[in-house]
């Protein structure tokens, strides 16, 4: 068991854009509720509950995404600090700006460094790899965790383990970009060959020291950026983070220093990566149908993915294939070629479907946006039962249920002008009608 608290970090940048269309720059994958009824940042964040085991978790995410990681661990009951990147410089200045905040209030932290989109099925054999590698990383080695491959995948790189440092640690030998199938076989077989799962374990200080010595660029650009504060927000200046190099943890670190371990461990692990990645973490039913939300009819249709947020999906004699339906766009792909969906979404770039679907999930329940023309919007709101919705300013009418107005009762089918400042609460289930002046 570990003799002190461990600090939690989790990252919570990208978009996963081979998730499209449920999983967007503005609602990305971690946000999203993909494979249970919480989100993968949710679920990542209860993995460091214990309060006696973890410390408050630390995120790091687009400054876009503050709010909504704010009230998704709220829902949850939990707390932690957010530190709010201006702009990706991917992983090595993320888990910089992490290091240098946990060092300041602890000078011995131990971070335990997670990506917040990853599903871990066994909880167990991960935090008994955690303990196993615990002594290592208190003794200043950068250690990573190597997951068991279960086939030849060419989507992951690998790690190839070396001697044994330790009962279920080893040495790392070096670190292997994504092979072709052959080479991915070949590794399966050799059996020291793991997946780099992007999990890491080390002390604040020893992985400052390595940033200094092997990426003293990035361990600069951070330290200028980040105004150190007791904030429960942090947020980098916006011109120094900009001026960071953009670098990898592995590629900026792990594979130059000294001191780098791998600990092995089956746990269950999926980065959930694409639609046919979600298909595999799926229960089949008796056709070989993975089938989510309400409103999905299969006939003489085998070893589909079928997910709706919304509208009616019925498929009829089609076989291996992944149909996603949302309020505003289906995407219908062959099983096996769904990692090409992000060629679709680089050719949506600029496109509004992508950056803003029509239905935001929150806190406080979910708005859904009708039209927009001539400066004026209009939005349906969704108000689950005592939610607390800051007000933006328009034209609110309540369609159903009842609401608090600043205090005041108003019931179905009250109109009125409200402010930005003022808040509503809901005093059961309400839905809600706004029209704001966009421009």
């Amino acid at each position: 068991m570990t003799t002190r608290r461990l600090w939690p970090v989790l990252l919570s940048g990208g978009i996963g854009a081979r998730l499209w269309p449920l999983s967007r720059s503005q609602s990305p994958k971690q946000l999203v509720a993909l494979a249970g009824l919480e989100t993968m940042l949710q679920a990542t964040a209860r993995r460091c509950a214990d309060p006696g085991r973890f410390a408050p978790v630390l995120v790091v995410a687009s400054a876009s995404h503050g709010v909504a990681i704010g009230e998704q661990l709220a829902a949850i009951g939990m707390t932690g600090r957010l530190i709010l990147e201006p702009c990706g410089r991917n992983t090595a200045p993320a888990i910089t700006l992490a290091a240098l905040v946990a060092q300041q209030s602890d000078p011995d932290a131990v971070l335990l460094v997670m990506p917040s989109d990853h599903l871990i099925a066994d909880v167990m054999a991960f935090q008994a790899a955690v303990d196993r590698a615990l002594p290592l990383a208190q003794d200043d080695w950068l250690v990573t965790f190597g997951i068991t491959p279960e086939a030849p995948e060419t989507g992951y790189g690998y790690i190839e383990a070396g001697p044994a440092l330790a009962e279920g640690v080893q040495q790392v030998r070096r670190f292997v970009e994504k092979p072709d199938r052959a080479t991915a076989q070949l590794y399966l077989d050799q059996g020291n060959f793991y997946w780099n799962g992007g999990i890491f374990l080390f002390r604040a200080a020893a992985f400052l020291a390595a940033m200094a010595e092997h990426a003293p660029a990035i361990l600069a650009a951070c330290t200028a950026a980040l105004e150190m504060n007791d904030a429960a927000i942090i947020r980098p200046d916006p011109l120094a983070f900009a001026a960071c190099p953009s670098d990898s943890i592995d590629y900026a670190v792990f594979e130059r220093a000294a001191r780098v371990a791998v600990a092995p461990v089956t746990m269950g692990w999926s980065d959930i990566g694409s639609w046919d990645a979600l298909y595999a973490t799926g229960t089949p039913d008796d056709q070989g149908n993975v089938v989510t939300g309400d409103g999905v009819y299969a006939e003489d249709s085998h070893n589909c993915l079928l997910r709706s947020d919304g509208p009616i999906i019925a498929a009829v004699g089609v076989h291996d294939l992944n149909i996603v339906a949302t309020d505003d766009a289906v995407l219908v792909t062959a099983r096996g070629s769904s990692q090409n969906v992000k060629a679709v979404v680089t050719r949506l770039a600029g496109d509004a479907a992508l950056d803003v679907p029509r239905r935001e999930r929150h806190g406080w329940g979910h708005l859904r946006r009708l039209t927009e023309t001539a400066g004026v919007a209009v939005e349906e709101l969704h108000l689950r039962a005592g939610a607390h919705w800051p007000v933006v300013a328009g034209q609110l009418t309540v369609m159903a249920g009842s609401v608090e107005i600043d205090g005041k009762r108003q019931n179905c089918p009250h109109t009125a002008n409200v402010f930005s400042g003022q808040i509503v609460v809901a005093t059961g289930p309400a839905t809600l009608l706004l029209v704001r002046q966009t421009a």
